[in-house]
């Protein structure tokens, strides 16, 4: 017969497993889907339905609260114009949401804020363009969860579009404070939307859905502001790919109605490919200097494309026109 001691030797490991197993089956969350329009016109509010489900494996003690975040152009201010709210099957009435307040530390993220480590986790989602914010709100009221409970909640957000005609995909996470964005992803959900459209608002439309061979960074500026443009030839097949080098073709225009042409494709205008491999080149300008705006003078925009050497070959937008880019006064 073996000893206790060695019995017990042997059921330790399969125990702990057990245990950890127990701690890990909590609290299962999920985004089952977000309703929202696919455009907005700029300046007006837009509502995103969240349909969302929390489905309790053991009891947490611990009171609670519901964290929600989406993902929104930094031109909509979101913090500052959005609402939330939610119903539930547990309450009676609309329950109200706030901000997380600036510096929270979510439990399981040391260092991080809320809306840090989303953006961590979860970068832009699945835009293109980097100019985008988390925006994190939690349940004014806090939840006991016990095992078997399921809790269903619709949370609303109404947020105000921002000035600016672009097209994004909003993203949406869920998760819950006694988790903290835990290790286990059961935990805590991300939802990547469709695209959404802004329209009637202002300048040229930026596309943060697809990648376009052109890009601009940053998407709005004043013409003292430096500006770097990229060709990204491997977006698709084109005509430039292969080609020796890569120049920037623009006309300036200012508020007095002057054009200011800078093609020379000479050493000023040549963009400089930014990896070793691949088909991207860009160019980083100040714009008043670069295209020597006359004193007293603003530019208002400009329009572009991108050339070989001898100029035989130019690439512009699918319609065959030149790129477009506004500038904003500050």
């Amino acid at each position: 017969m073996k000893s206790n001691s060695t019995l017990s030797r042997e059921w330790l490991p399969g125990n702990i497993i057990v245990v950890i197993l127990g701690l890990l089956v909590m609290t299962c969350v999920y985004i089952d889907g977000v309703d929202y329009a696919s455009s907005v016109k700029a300046g007006e509010t837009i509502t995103f339905t969240a349909h969302t489900r929390f489905e309790a494996a053991e009891d947490r003690n611990n009171p609670s609260r519901v964290v929600f975040a989406f993902l929104a152009p930094k031109s909509w201010n979101a913090a500052q114009n959005t609402t939330a709210t939610y119903t539930s099957n547990i309450d009676v009435g609309v329950q109200t949401m706030s901000l997380v307040p600036a510096g929270t530390v979510p439990k399981n993220r040391p260092g991080e804020t809320w809306t840090g480590a989303i953006r961590a986790l979860y970068g832009v989602g699945g835009n293109v363009l980097d100019d985008l914010e988390w925006i994190a709100f939690w349940s004014d009221k806090t939840y006991t969860v016990r095992n078997a409970d399921k809790l269903t909640a619709d949370i609303v957000i109404s947020t105000v579009a921002g000035p600016y005609n672009l097209r994004f995909k909003p993203t949406f996470f869920l998760n819950y404070t006694d988790d903290g964005i835990g290790s286990n992803t059961d935990h805590y959900k991300v939802y990547n939307g469709t695209c959404l459209e802004v329209t009637d608002g202002q300048g040229d439309i930026i596309d943060f859905c697809e990648l376009q061979f052109n890009s601009a960074q940053p998407l709005t500026s004043t013409m003292n502001d430096f500006v770097t443009y990229s060709f990204q030839g491997d977006v698709e097949e084109n005509d430039l790919i292969g080609a020796e080098s890569i120049y920037f073709c623009a006309t300036a225009y200012t508020s007095g109605g002057e054009a200011i042409v800078r093609c020379s494709l000479d050493e000023s205008s040549r963009m400089k490919k930014v990896f070793q491999f691949g088909n991207t080149y860009s160019i980083t300008i100040w714009p008043a200097s670069y295209f020597n705006v006359p004193e007293g003078e603003e530019l208002v925009g400009l329009e572009y494309s991108f050339k070989n050497e001898d100029g035989s070959i130019e690439v512009k937008d699918k319609s065959g026109n030149p790129y477009r880019y506004t500038f904003y006064c500050q």
